[in-house]
């Protein structure tokens, strides 16, 4: 569905520029850093569109995934040597007490940690390791104290990622992103890393030499810890949900979609949802409203720098106002993308050839439609 017509009546351009990037960075920053309280006490829940995350990593293929998931596409299968890299990259022969295979799990914008809680429910005695990402403090102190309460190493890290990724896009390796981000080097005691370097050694060299990350010989077979495995190629589920809305420009998001398949070790789950919510009228009509309202209050504010937003963009309100330096009241907003297919198409387009696309599918909401959820294999 398409909602191109809707745009007119707020003069967008079609064209996202640098200086927009950031503003709508900017402000979507301070949305959470002022709303941080009320918006992770929403987000407490997991999403229908995990349990076919979960089934995956089990080795159970696409499910039927459970209520509220809708296929989007016929699921791809995945190709034998991709299966069999699933199978034998692990880092560590040793599950454990219990034999299970250790997971080592990468959450980009982990927010207050809710996808690490479901994980251990749906896995509560599976060895689990946990790298999140997120740029707001009061979300990472509540992930943090969740992975303490559960016993899970955990290295969960402060990152503007969008701020990184429109100050260093285009001019970095991929992979560099987070790996700077690391608090402290890691190394990756896994024979995987050196069989992808192999195979694209240009690339995976280019990686190495931006993060100073080495691999150790093959023969070490320590079960991951943080103390013991890099960010590169590295882990076995690269998570990234409600959060690529929120990522201006579609050049930027297919920049951190690379970024993602760069931590996944071959054959590893790179999973990420994308917001629909344009098309659903009522949605779509009330953030038509709170886009102008928001659009008045900046070019009130800043006359002399109106916003050019791309068609699917928009300004999502929330909470109290707040004032301004001015004395004016300033109303919170964040700024958020609704995805078309065209664009999704595009996106899956540009993982190849670091990846395969594994499923696509609908999931959550009432309709059930709300998301469109991609999950790619690593190569």
């Amino acid at each position: 569905m398409t909602n191109g017509s809707t745009f007119a009546i707020f003069g967008y351009n079609g064209a996202m520029d640098a200086r927009t990037a950031h503003i709508l960075n900017q402000m979507t920053a301070q949305f959470y850093a002022r709303n941080a309280g009320s918006f992770s006490a929403t987000r407490q829940n997991s999403w229908p569109g995990w349990n076919a995350i979960a089934g995956l990593l089990a080795g159970g293929g696409m499910p039927g995934a459970g209520p509220g998931t809708t296929p989007h596409s016929t699921p791809q299968s995945t190709p034998s040597d991709t299966r069999d890299n699933v199978q034998n990259t692990t880092c560590g022969a040793s599950g454990g007490a219990t034999g299970e295979a250790p997971l080592a799990v990468a959450d980009a914008a982990c927010g207050n940690g809710r996808f690490l809680k479901f994980l251990r429910e749906q896995f509560p005695t599976r060895p689990i390791s946990y790298a999140g990402w997120d740029g707001g403090p009061v979300l990472l102190a509540e992930a943090k104290a969740l992975a303490a309460s559960e016993g899970i190493p955990a290295r969960i890290t402060e990152c503007d990622i969008i701020g990184r990724l429109l100050d260093g896009h285009g001019r970095f390796p991929v992979g560099t992103l987070f790996s700077e981000h690391a608090e402290g080097r890691m190394t990756c005691h896994c024979s995987t890393a050196t069989k992808r370097r192999e195979e694209s050694p240009s690339t995976t060299n280019d990686m190495a030499l931006a993060t100073g990350i080495h691999e150790e010989p093959e023969n070490v077979t320590d079960r991951p810890t943080f103390d013991t495995f890099a960010p590169i190629s590295a882990f076995d589920m690269v998570a990234c949900f409600g959060f690529f809305h929120h990522v201006p420009g579609q050049e930027a998001r297919q920049q951190l979609l690379q970024e993602l398949l760069a931590l996944a070790k071959p054959g590893g789950l790179v999973a990420v949802s994308l917001w629909r919510f344009a098309d659903h009228p009522p949605l779509r009509e009330k953030a038509q409203r709170s886009t102008q309202k928001a659009l008045e209050w900046w070019n009130h504010e800043s006359a002399d720098a109106p916003l050019d937003l791309d068609p699917g963009d928009y300004l999502l309100g929330w909470g109290e106002t707040a004032t301004t330096d001015k004395g004016a009241t300033a109303p919170a907003f964040r700024y958020c993308h609704s995805f078309s297919d065209d664009e999704i198409d595009a996106l899956v387009a540009s993982a190849v050839p670091n990846a395969f696309p594994e499923v696509r599918y609908f999931a959550d909401g009432r309709t059930s439609h709300l998301n469109t959820y991609l999950v790619f294999r690593a190569r």
